[in-house]
């Protein structure tokens, strides 16, 4: 039998309990909103029957046994091991209209279930009004077959106690009424609150708002100082978390980024006291002008008790904006009281080589993993297939013409490597219209979840041995930080 846990990573601890207590799970994590990570572990169940669970969950002892004696006596039909309905204590194990199916902590479908719910789905009349309750659209899958599901008693698994992910403002306690011989344990989850009370703040590396928002839920949980929300977003990527940030309570003010130093908000922030306040800097990579006075704002005088900080990935291309982040919170996090500082001990290492590398990979790591959440492992996930174009004998010509000339103004001190490369490479690029290795590195990180790109290039030395090397190392160093990112974090 085939069990599929679907989970969140900030829920680290339930997923090491279950990979304790039933070794054979296979596990989908952050893979989106609720909606979306329970199509995808449809997909990876595919045809077979398969047991579909949540994290947040404990298990009764012998649990696998258990649920699978069930399955052999209703192989054909749904079976749900969790429940929280009197009848569990009035009437036991049942069958149930299938209008009437709630909660999906741990649900069995038949063979071939899993395709037919994803044939429904396009057909699904709810979905618009349902965004995440994805237990109505089983009810209504099973409404409309005019079939019944079997409901087990007792409960084979328990909802832990502690707020929804998916909406905070769902109780609790939502527990079953019959459940007996539960697998327990008393592990805290240390390492994710010792990060969410980092002082002054943490960053959170995310392609998901249901991810970075239960992050938030759970520190204003941790967290009771708090009186104040300072909201920043750039008005680049229209973002409304107003619903979501009023429910906690909090006197609430929502700035975008650009009019951040207009007295409207500027002024409004610092009426605010700031030992109380939380600010959420929303999509720092929209935010990126050094000399900003807006972010000099942000950075230094606005000095809240918390600042929490979201962007889509760690550094753009240039590998001193690793340091932007935590600017916000901890200046001397990575041992610089500025970006410029990094920069210059970057660019002197790669220019010269006999300086140290200010960026040793496991070093940066190591210094802001403590601070830092991230809910992927690979950033560029696309293949590179590259096609190579001969160039004719005149345009060869030109480029080795174009070549000594440059060399003779290199030699002279009149230009540098980073014109000299630049030149040839705008040449190549000139004389081949189909070219498409990217020159702005940033539209890279548009295609980043493409399974490949294809890269159009000359023959020329400068395509073979510069353009294309260059591009490969920005996609493997960029991707091997991530990776490591993720698994010091996790």
């Amino acid at each position: 039998m085939r069990y599929i846990v679907r989970a969140m990573s900030v829920r680290q601890d339930c997923i090491d309990y279950l990979k304790q207590h039933l070794s054979n799970a296979e596990y989908i994590i952050d893979a989106g909103t609720s909606r979306e990570s329970f199509l995808e572990a449809l997909r990876v169940a595919g045809n077979d029957a398969v047991v579909l669970m949540e994290e947040d969950i404990w298990l009764t002892k012998n649990f696998k046994e258990k649920a699978e004696i069930v399955i052999e006596e209703h192989p054909e039909e749904i079976i749900q091991f969790f429940s929280m309905r009197q009848a569990d204590i009035d009437v036991g194990s049942r069958y149930e209209p299938g209008r009437t199916f709630m909660m999906n902590q741990c649900t069995y479908l038949p063979a071939g279930y899993s395709k037919e719910l994803l044939d429904y789905f396009p057909l699904w009349d709810n979905k618009v009004n349902h965004v995440s309750a994805n237990d109505i659209f089983i009810a209504d899958f099973l409404k409309e077959r005019k079939e019944k599901y079997f409901l087990y008693v007792p409960s084979l698994v328990d909802h832990r106690e502690g707020k929804s992910l998916i909406n905070p403002r769902r109780p609790t306690k939502r527990q079953a009424k019959v459940f007996v011989d539960g697998i327990y344990d008393n592990h805290e989850t240390t390492h994710i609150n010792n990060k969410l009370l980092y002082p002054g703040g943490f960053v959170i590396f995310s392609d998901n708002e249901d991810f970075e928002k239960s992050l938030i839920s759970e520190y204003l949980e941790l967290d009771h100082v708090i009186e104040n929300i300072v909201f920043v977003y750039s008005k680049k990527n229209k973002v409304d978390w107003s619903v979501f940030l009023n429910f906690f309570g909090k006197n609430l003010l929502t700035v975008p980024f650009e009019e951040y130093n207009q007295i409207e908000y500027a002024g409004a922030i610092e009426k605010l006291n700031l030992q109380k306040t939380l600010m959420i800097i929303k999509d720092l990579r929209f935010m990126e002008k050094r000399l900003d006075s807006r972010l000099a704002l942000m950075q230094g005088k606005h000095k809240c008790y918390k600042k929490i900080v979201i962007d889509d990935y760690p550094y753009w291309v240039q590998k001193y904006r690793i340091y932007y982040p935590y600017s916000f919170f901890d200046k001397t996090l990575l041992g610089y009281s500025h970006s410029y500082a990094i920069e210059r001990d970057i660019d002197n290492y790669e220019n010269d080589m006999k300086t140290d590398n200010p960026f040793v990979i496991e070093n940066i790591i190591k210094q802001i993993a403590p601070a830092t959440f991230i809910n992927y492992s690979k950033l560029f996930k696309f293949d590179i297939i590259e096609h190579i174009h001969e160039v004719t004998a005149e345009q060869y010509q030109g480029y080795e013409e174009l070549k000594e000339e440059l060399f003779i103004l290199y030699e002279a001190g009149k230009i540098g490597d980073k014109k000299l490369t630049q030149q040839l490479q705008k040449y190549a690029k000139s004389i081949l219209k189909e070219y498409s290795i990217p020159t702005d590195l940033k539209k890279l990180y548009s295609l980043k979840d493409e399974n490949e790109i294809h890269v159009h290039r000359t023959d020329l030395k400068i395509d073979e041995n510069v353009t294309m090397p260059g591009l490969r190392k920005l996609v493997n160093e960029e991707n091997e930080f991530v990776k490591q990112l993720y698994e010091a974090v996790n």
